[in-house]
């Protein structure tokens, strides 16, 4: 077996060794001393090994080097300096591999490539299953709790829209949303448009609309999903009534007694969410890579219960980094503290200017936003904001939804604010793909980065992550 021990800095020279020697066994050794770096690889039984040229030299003038048992030990791999050290090494081959040149460039390709690399052995076909059956369900509970609270009771009845919103008694703030429920329950055949009024088909019984989530928990555990997104989605069914009328706050139901344990897992769980966390986190690696040991600036923005920010930091260990997470609530950056010891926090605010919430404009390399924007009340603002914060060869890196979530229309959109922009208009609760595009370009970026591929088993289930740059003023 291959035995690679790692002593130099990651860069583009260790992703060279890491892909000639596939399936090894991988060690990652922080340590300044020379003598303990020459303990290292004789206790691991090292085969190879990556070391700066000045690691090298120090440990060739150990007084222990010439007696250590390093039999095992193969090749040395020298990143990071211009030449071999001098003299002649005995026992084992010395290579001097050259570092690229530091790129600000990213490529769909290349971060595709990592993301898999991180997610090798995700069953994609089981997850969508499980989605699907999800997405099918939240569609009936939607049916379901409308005729709960007094719509479409008898058989036949064609109601128009404000007539379902009274008959709920919508709360003022749930309207709009509850007018988008329609049009889904219409697209998706559980409800018909006849002219401005709504009926269930005849061959539907609407108090039989309740769905099997038994079936879906099955889906959920085949494709080796924990069950919480399930049990948030299931409880915010069961209080449709409330939910639609003002008495229960979806929040409560995240967040019950303040606990974030379910919330942490209903970010995390699904195979779209770590399809997503998995891109994101190439992506800042990436960058940080091709930086040639410049320091990265990163600013996270509304990172809520750490998902995207777990998934991140473990790629930047090793790497020179100042790494700011940021929410709009000092709940989450106290959580996430606990989590991250010594990572730094602050707030900031979507909804309102970079400037004005005391940064300065070209100040950071890197801003992650992990699935946020969709909260913004206007996404055109909150992206000028964001963009004015990179520097010129700084990057935006964002994961989204861009089409209709039904379970979240059912539960989690009763927490989102009517927004102010192009959703306003098409009356949904996500931008499109290609309004996200657009949007971006409307900022003053340039998409680089948008993933999954069109002929990936998850690219119809619509989550996207975008990495955009500054675009060049001509």
């Amino acid at each position: 077996m291959t035995i690679l021990v790692i002593a130099a800095s990651p860069d583009a020279a260790c992703d060279d060794v890491l892909a000639r020697h596939p399936g090894a066994d991988v060690h990652r050794l922080d340590v300044a001393a020379a003598g303990k770096l020459l303990v290292g690889l004789e206790r691991l039984r090292a085969t190879h090994a990556v070391l700066t040229g000045a690691q090298f030299d120090a440990l060739r003038k150990h007084p222990a080097f010439d007696l250590a048992d390093l039999d095992a030990l193969d090749t040395v791999y020298l990143v990071g300096d211009p030449a071999t050290p001098s003299g002649a090494a005995p026992r084992f081959a010395v290579e001097v591999l050259s570092t690229p040149a530091a790129t600000p460039d990213l490529s769909n390709g290349a971060v595709a490539n990592d993301a898999e690399r991180l997610l090798a052995g995700t069953d994609y076909a089981a997850g969508i299953a499980a989605a699907e059956a999800l997405s099918h369900a939240a569609l009936r509970s939607m049916l379901d709790g409308l005729v709960r609270v007094g719509a479409f009771q008898r058989s036949g009845e064609a109601l128009i829209a404000n007539e379902v919103l009274e008959r709920v008694n919508a709360h003022a703030t749930q309207r709009n949303l509850l007018r988008r429920w329609l049009r889904v329950l219409t697209a998706e055949g559980l409800l018909r448009r006849e002219g401005d009024t709504y009926r269930v088909p005849a061959e539907s019984v609407a108090g039989e609309m309740a769905p099997d989530w038994s079936q879906v928990e099955h889906l959920w555990r085949a494709a080796g999903d924990t069950t919480q997104t399930l049990r948030f989605a299931r409880d915010a069914s069961a209080e449709l009534p409330a939910l639609i009328d003002g008495r229960t706050q979806a929040v409560h139901l995240l967040f019950p007694e303040g606990d974030t344990r379910l919330a942490r897992a209903v970010y995390r769980e699904s195979v779209a969410a770590r399809y997503q966390h998995a891109a994101v986190a190439t992506c800042v690696a990436q960058i940080a890579r091709r930086r040639g040991g410049q320091r990265l600036r990163v600013l996270e923005v509304g990172g809520g219960t750490g998902a995207t920010t777990d998934r991140v930091l473990p790629l930047l260990d090793g790497y020179d980094v100042d790494y700011l997470f940021t929410d709009v609530s000092r709940f989450f950056t106290q959580q996430v503290a606990q989590h991250h010891p010594g990572l730094r926090t602050g707030l900031y605010d979507i909804d309102r200017s970079a400037e004005d919430q005391g940064h300065v404009p070209s100040s950071f390399d890197v801003v992650v936003a992990g699935g946020v924007l969709n909260a913004a009340r206007d996404t055109d603002a909150s992206l000028r904001w964001l963009a004015s914060l990179l520097a010129d060869d700084g990057w935006l890196v964002i994961s989204e939804p861009t089409r209709e979530e039904y379970w979240v229309m059912a539960s989690q959109a009763f927490m989102l604010a009517e927004p102010d922009d192009e959703r306003a208009a098409s009356q949904s609760t996500f931008l499109s793909h290609a309004q996200w595009l657009d949007a971006l370009r409307g900022a003053g970026l340039e998409p680089v980065v948008d993933l999954p591929h069109p002929d990936h088993p998850l690219s119809p289930l619509g989550h996207r992550v975008f990495a955009a740059r500054p675009a060049v003023r001509t």
